[in-house]
């Protein structure tokens, strides 16, 4: 019989989203939990538990953190359970994290409206550890995806610090705050950034950006409008879908897939015309 650590690894590897397995390996002196102790960390959930306390609460953290960063590998780290811990066993522990993010794309998606709360689920659903960023809190009233994670920061602290390979979606309410999150995000060395919006409102960002005096190679990392260019779109459900198969046509590129003829190369072009002028969000 799978204990609940080990099922939940599987299940969770198994549906396309990161995990962790955090495991005591070593201990000296007096612990919560004796060595062999595991537990599996996501995004949303815990699995079984290293014994409560700071320990536990600082373990999640750091696993959390490297799903965050888009990591795999192993990672150890000590932990002495006195005062600065705010635990007071006085033993020693040392634990390690082995993180099972392979081939998930880290996506920072800026927005919830309409079109976002139709994204989301689908990105979920194909290997895209989603971090979802609105300040407003009325528009998180349903249940959040399992492998979503919600993020309750400044949204333009959060474009500024993006970590490396990061992808991120700007699909926000107000254009202003698009081009804040278009600057931002221009200061950190991402893999992808796309902003959702009409041909119209592409090249009107593109036109503040010249007037910022910005680099047109820093332009080109811009991919605006996102969707497929020939698919005609109009309800939030069909931009959704057309947002998610572009994204997905762009990570098997990015990792080399031959199976893509080589013909269909322009489709990457960064800055590119819609057949429709919807502006649609």
């Amino acid at each position: 019989m799978f204990s609940q650590w080990s099922k939940a690894l599987a299940d969770t590897i198994e549906s396309g989203q990161a995990a962790v397995l955090v495991t005591q390996i070593a201990d000296r002196g007096s612990s919560p939990r004796s060595r062999g102790t595991k537990m599996v960390v996501t995004l949303d959930k815990v699995v079984e538990s290293l014994g409560g306390g700071n320990l536990e609460y600082d373990a999640v953290g750091y696993a959390r953190e490297l799903i965050h960063q888009g990591v795999d590998g192993v990672f150890e780290k000590p932990y002495t359970l006195n005062s600065s811990l705010g635990q007071c066993c006085g033993g020693e522990v040392r634990v390690l994290f082995e993180v099972f993010n392979a081939s998930l794309v880290q996506l920072y998606l800026f927005g919830a409206g309409h079109v976002a709360q139709a994204l989301v689920p689908i990105l979920a659903g194909l290997g895209f550890n989603v971090h979802w960023i609105d300040d407003r809190d009325e528009l998180f009233t349903h249940a959040i995806p399992p492998g979503v994670n919600r993020v309750e920061r400044d949204p333009i602290d959060v474009a500024g610090s993006l970590p490396k390979r990061a992808w991120s979606l700007i699909m926000t309410h107000d254009h202003q705050l698009d081009f804040e999150l278009v600057l931002a995000a221009l200061s950190c060395e991402f893999d992808y950034l796309g902003m959702i919006g009409s041909n119209t409102k592409a090249r009107r960002f593109m036109q503040r950006l010249d007037q910022r005096g910005i680099a047109q190679s820093e332009k080109d990392r811009i991919d605006t409008p996102i969707g497929l260019p020939d698919l005609k779109t109009k309800t939030p459900t069909e931009i959704a879908v057309s947002i998610a198969a572009d994204l997905m046509y762009k990570r098997q590129k990015l990792c080399g897939d031959d199976s893509i003829e080589s013909a269909s190369d322009s489709k990457l072009a960064i800055v590119r015309p819609l057949k429709t002028d919807s502006g649609a969000r």
